[in-house]
């Protein structure tokens, strides 16, 4: 009776703690999309980064001093435009002379005739025949502008001097075939007449004072009495006379 006792305990405690579960269906998997807000935070970010971009951009204008359009130099400078040249790159004008330009290029041809109209109207104003043509930095076009607006004078039947100016970087001579071993420098130094220096182009009225050999001092050159007295005798032998300069900034 003892064993047979001890033994239901051992059952009774074997059962204790167990739970008897029966299945009534089998779970499945939730098919049920959940957002995971990368879309929102994609979004969010383009929209963050656009303004953030447009900001760097305003700033980096409002930092910007370079002038890129006409009217944003009649704005600032507070000056009448005369005319607008198309950009001629340095592969149109290289070995290619001012009168070859002007024949091949129609629309730039036609650009510096309202360029001539233009300076026409101011010089009857100033009371002069003598146009300074200059530009901020090297490779901008005077010296193109300088002889295109020379040219025009010329085509017009006004006998047109250009005088090259730049006594440092001359480009006249070469861009019109002429040699350069006489002209402003030699005819300022030597107190030449200017006659001496003074060379006809294939066009007719049209004529080159080139720079001459490029001297050690152009500064004084050009600040010197003998070439206001140049100027001064151009200007009484010619209808218009066309001082190609050095660039302002350099």
């Amino acid at each position: 009776d003892a064993a047979y006792s001890e033994l239901q305990r051992i059952n009774i405690d074997e059962d204790a703690g167990k739970t008897f579960a029966h299945v009534l269906d089998f779970a499945l998997p939730d098919q049920a999309e959940v957002a995971s807000g990368k879309p929102i935070q994609l979004l969010t970010g383009l929209l963050l980064g656009l303004i953030l971009g447009l900001g760097l951009a305003w700033v980096q204008g409002m930092l910007d001093p370079r002038m890129r359009s006409p009217q944003e130099v009649r704005q600032r400078l507070q000056l009448p435009i005369l005319a607008t040249l198309p950009h001629q790159s340095k592969a149109q004008t290289e070995g290619v002379t001012p009168l070859q330009l002007w024949e091949q290029e129609r629309h730039y041809a036609e650009a510096a005739r309202s360029l001539r109209t233009a300076v026409y109207f101011g010089l009857a104003d100033a009371n002069g025949n003598i146009v300074q043509v200059t530009s901020a930095a090297p490779q901008d076009g005077k010296s193109t502008t300088s002889a295109s607006l020379a040219i025009a004078m010329a085509k017009a039947g006004k006998r047109t001097l250009i005088i090259d100016a730049d006594l440092r970087k001359p480009i006249q001579a070469k861009r019109f075939g002429i040699d350069n071993d006489v002209g402003v420098s030699t005819a300022v130094a030597d107190r030449a007449p200017l006659q001496d220096a003074v060379r006809a182009t294939d066009l007719e009225d049209l004529f080159l004072l080139p720079s001459g050999p490029i001297p050690p001092n152009p500064t004084e050159i050009l600040n010197s009495e003998a070439f206001a007295a140049l100027l001064q005798e151009a200007s009484e032998q010619y209808d218009h006379v066309i001082v190609d300069s050095p660039p302002l900034l350099p």
